[in-house]
């Protein structure tokens, strides 16, 4: 798979009393602001360039 999603592998635990869902990768997105980790919403082009997955 290449996306998280597609996996539906989750490696951050979602907050007590909550579940992150596999479909909304907004809900990646606020569990790794909350641990202060950087993200994008997109490949940067030279990595999908050269083809590697």
């Amino acid at each position: 798979a290449r996306c998280a999603g597609a996996a539906r592998i989750w490696l951050l635990p979602a907050p007590a009393g909550q579940r992150l869902d596999p479909e909304r990768l907004g809900d990646w997105h606020v569990a790794l602001d909350q641990l202060q980790l950087p993200h994008a919403d997109s490949a940067p082009l030279n990595w999908l360039e050269t083809g590697h997955d």
